[in-house]
């Protein structure tokens, strides 16, 4: 499909010479048209309940307004004028999203679109999934070992929570090490672990 296709559409029908109302306007939009603009969020991708973060959306291949996109969301498309940054040779816009809740959570994507034709949209971004935290109380962390550990023991990290969830995150405050998901009971890589105990119905 080509971008000519671009546009508003509405049908109506014809009986006896007379002719009914138009429908509802169907707006079709074409992607694909250009490369994929660049989706960050600002401070970060975690946010926590009742904060604020803001996703900025820029391209260097269109200077029409950015659309934002939710995965499985059933709201229509937020939209916003670009604005053209010279010094980075490039337009962008800023999407502010809060205070957020847990309806905020999930994966987003933006377009571009043609300065020209509105209707006429870029690939997608990558995807970029907030996650945010605070909406319930923190879960326990256990070690099975104790605190005090010698050097070549290994060490097991046992969360917990009541009401009890399938998935668990382990972080450390310091070091190069990346955040750790575990599902259900499934070990995490040695030496950390993070594990579930069975469902508990409320």
């Amino acid at each position: 499909m080509s971008s000519q296709y671009a546009e508003l559409y509405q049908c109506a029908y014809s009986t006896e010479g007379m002719l009914s109302e138009r429908s509802e306007s169907l707006l079709l939009v074409v992607t694909g048209m250009f490369s994929a603009p660049f989706l960050s969020a600002y401070p970060g991708p975690v946010v926590n309940s009742g904060g604020n973060v803001s996703l900025l959306c820029s391209s260097q291949f269109t200077s029409g307004p950015f659309y934002l996109l939710k995965k499985g969301g059933a709201e229509l498309p937020q939209h916003r004028k670009s604005e053209w940054r010279s010094y980075h040779s490039r337009s962008q816009t800023v999407f502010p999203v809060g205070p957020v809740s847990s309806s905020h959570g999930g994966t987003y994507r933006c377009y571009g679109s043609s300065i020209y034709n509105p209707n006429v949209w870029s690939q997608p971004s990558d995807p970029l999934h907030i996650e945010v935290t605070g909406v319930y109380r923190e879960p326990s962390l256990l070690a099975q070992q104790g605190p005090l550990l010698l050097p070549g023991d290994n060490l097991t990290l046992q969360c917990h929570m009541d009401p009890h969830f399938d998935r668990f995150t382990l972080t450390k405050d310091e070091g190069p090490t990346p955040p750790s998901t575990s599902l259900g009971s499934t070990a995490l890589t040695s030496p950390w672990s993070c594990e579930s105990r069975s469902w508990e119905p409320l």
